[in-house]
Parts: structure tokens; C-alpha cells; sequence
């Protein structure tokens, strides 16, 4: 028996086991809903970052106003989708996950999520005015954790306090109102008392961080779990093991568009002048559009090592 046989017959098992799993198949459907979003972002930072200097100096000196270029004004779309992916993920999270544990009021669920992860979020901006001032905090909403950065709280959150509110929904300790009081009022106010019990839970939670040496829960799950876990899911070997695994899973397939946003964003710089440029960014064009049409992840993991070489 061939050692790729060997593997197969141990390990689909348990892949499949895994692919059944409601914490992943919330993550499938979550990253699924937000696939159209990175991939037009993906599209409008790789049209903006072309390898081609005539195009970029054409782009930063075409005007359209005095102070905005054509240059900064492609940044718009990306700005707005990757870079906002973890507040979409955040409600996408809270939504699905509703369904996998019988709740049916998703969007109550969905806005759980978010409000919960607005809430651990650390409400200041470090602002430095000039050079050589000292920096100050603003209140603001920091947009660096809205982006890729903000991805894995969103999904530790909206677990826990969708797992909370539906706890309590599960308990029954719920406001009823009377007969003929229109449905949509109704479910308002069931959901107020399991919506108040999960935001004071992950209140609580996040005034634990803020009293530990991290400050806050964001730069907690950053440092320990997503910046590890991102060093080795954003390179060539993870797509190999991958390929290595032969799994044709609708998880995988949904998550990859993620990494591939983060893949292009982190390393493309560092590539773009030099080994065939206009290939690789080709390649991870078509790679995007692959995944898109999600036939099989074998052409995604064949794909990407070959744009690299």
C-alpha cells in the first residue's frame, strides 16, 4: 500500500470529523459570506499595485483633485473591504453560529457578535500631530484592528458571547409579551435580557485584560495565538501540507481567500521588482478567481508554489 494511502485511510476520518465541526463550519460560512468582498478589494490593490512604473506614475499623477490622485483614490475599495474584513467577520460570526446551536434570531446574534467585539476593542488612536511632538491617545475606533489583525478575536468573541446569549435564551429567561403585540417588538425585547448577560459577560472578560500586562484582549490574542499562527499559515509550506492532505473541503476553500489577501499584502512588495513580476501577480489573480469557483483545491495548491517560482 502506497505511504499516500496509508495517510488517506487514517486521516480522512478524522478530516471528515473535523469538517462537521460547528465552531468550523461557522468559520466556512463566515468566510464565505465575505469571499466576494476580499476578492474585489484583492482586485482594486492589485490593479493599484501593478509592476509596471509607467502605470504607477501614471496613477499618481493623473489629479482628480488638487490633493487626491487617481493613485489614492484606487485605495478607497481595499480601505473598504480588507481592511474592514474583521467587523464584517464579527457579525458573519455571531450569525452562523446562531444556526449551528438552534437559535433563530441570527441577527440578534450577528449584532451580539459585533457589539461584543466593539467591546473589548481598545477605544483610542495613538496621534502623533509632528515629528518630534510627543504622541497622544485620541478616542477613536483604531482601524488597525479592523483589518486581518482583528480576525481571530472576532471569532473567539462571537463564539463566547453567542454562546452566552444562547445559554440564556436556552434557559428560557427571556421578557414575554402579550398576544398581539407585532412579532418584531416581541422579539426585541426577548432578546434584551440574553443580549444584556452576554455584553456584561465579555464586559467582564475585557476588564480582566485591561488589568493584565496586555492592556487589552486584542493585543492578548494577537501576541499569542494569531501573530504564531499567522507566521505559519502565510507561507508556501501551509498550502503544501494542503496538497499534501488531498482535502477537497469547503472549510479550506472558503478560508483560503483570506490568506491569500494576507499572503499578496505581506510578501507581494517584497517580489514585485523582481522575478518575473507580472507573472506572479497574474497568478495570484487567477488564484483568486479559482478559489472563487471552488472546484477543487488541488489547481489553488499548484497554483500558488508555481507563481513563486
Amino acid at each position: 500500500m502506497k505511504t499516500m494511502d496509508v495517510f488517506e485511510k487514517r486521516l480522512m476520518p478524522l478530516a471528515e470529523m473535523i469538517g462537521k465541526n460547528k465552531y468550523l463550519l461557522t468559520m466556512r460560512d463566515s468566510f464565505a459570506m465575505v469571499m466576494p468582498i476580499l476578492i474585489i478589494g484583492s482586485m482594486f490593490t492589485l490593479l493599484r499595485n501593478f509592476p509596471i512604473p509607467a502605470w504607477i506614475d501614471f496613477l499618481k499623477t493623473t489629479m482628480v483633485q488638487p490633493d487626491k490622485s487617481l493613485f489614492a483614490l484606487l485605495a478607497i475599495p481595499s480601505a473598504c473591504t480588507v481592511s474592514l474584513m474583521a467587523i464584517f467577520l464579527a457579525f458573519n460570526i455571531g450569525y452562523n453560529f446562531a444556526e449551528h446551536i438552534g437559535i433563530k434570531d441570527r441577527a440578534s446574534a450577528g449584532i451580539v457578535s459585533l457589539v461584543g467585539w466593539f467591546i473589548l476593542m481598545p477605544q483610542v488612536t495613538e496621534f502623533s500631530p509632528e515629528e518630534g511632538v510627543e504622541p497622544f491617545l485620541v478616542d477613536s475606533i483604531p482601524l488597525a484592528w479592523t483589518g486581518a489583525k482583528g480576525v481571530f478575536i472576532a471569532m473567539i468573541v462571537g463564539f463566547f458571547a453567542v454562546g452566552v446569549f444562547g445559554y440564556i435564551i436556552k434557559k428560557d429567561w427571556t421578557i414575554k409579551m402579550p398576544e398581539g403585540v407585532p412579532p418584531t417588538v416581541a422579539r426585541a425585547f426577548s432578546a434584551l435580557i440574553p443580549m444584556t448577560v452576554a455584553f456584561t459577560a465579555v464586559w467582564l472578560v475585557g476588564i480582566v485584560f485591561i488589568i493584565s500586562p496586555w492592556g487589552n484582549a486584542f493585543n492578548f490574542i494577537y501576541a499569542i495565538l494569531q501573530a504564531p499562527l499567522t507566521s505559519l499559515g502565510g507561507t508556501v509550506w501551509a498550502l503544501h501540507l494542503v496538497m499534501f492532505w488531498q482535502v477537497d473541503s469547503g472549510l479550506l476553500v472558503s478560508m483560503v481567500p483570506a490568506l491569500l489577501v494576507q499572503f499578496t499584502h505581506q510578501f507581494l512588495p517584497h517580489f514585485r521588482w523582481k522575478i518575473r513580476p507580472h507573472l506572479l501577480l497574474v497568478q495570484h489573480f487567477l488564484t483568486l478567481l479559482t478559489v472563487s469557483s471552488r472546484p477543487s483545491l488541488q489547481p489553488l495548491a499548484a497554483a500558488v508554489p508555481r507563481s513563486l517560482c
